[in-house]
């Protein structure tokens, strides 16, 4: 079955970058969320990996582009944890606590409300594994199809 990636946005001033991942690690007054309970707490996520990266951005050097993805291997997973979380007295009230935080340390108004889902093209997907992903990489020396055509 195709899995769906979730994704959410905002930006980070870049004097706030250490801020934001101790937020996203387990909160900046360490209350035992976030990713760090993800860690430990593995049985409570559904979603299969989440991803967060960020950029410089390209018009202001003192912003940084966030985005987070979860990886689900299965859609139906998606929906079962949002029903989950909006059903939670607790999720919902500390999802504001959190958000509170969040939005005081990113740029105003550019966090994404809206969460983005994307299902993948299970044709298109390949999964490749390190040690032949490095066994590759040892061969491209010598790969026509790789190297580029040395100058005369």
């Amino acid at each position: 079955m195709a899995g769906l990636v979730n994704v959410v946005k905002w930006q980070v001033p870049v004097k706030n970058h250490d801020d934001m991942i101790k937020l996203m690690s387990g909160g900046i007054e360490r209350d035992g969320r976030g990713i760090d309970e993800q860690r430990w707490h593995p049985e409570n996520i559904l979603y299969s990996k989440t991803r967060t990266f960020y950029r410089v951005n390209e018009r202001d050097p003192e912003i940084e582009d966030w985005f987070f993805m979860d990886e689900y291997d299965d859609p139906e997973l998606f929906k079962q944890q949002i029903e989950i979380w909006k059903d939670s007295t607790d999720t919902v009230s500390y999802a504001k606590e959190h958000h509170a935080r969040w939005k005081r340390i990113a740029v105003p108004g550019s966090f994404d409300e809206k969460q983005v889902q994307f299902n993948e093209i299970e044709p298109l997907t390949i999964n490749f594994e390190p040690f032949a992903r490095r066994q590759r990489a040892m061969q491209r020396e010598n790969d026509p199809w790789w190297c580029l055509p040395k100058e005369k």
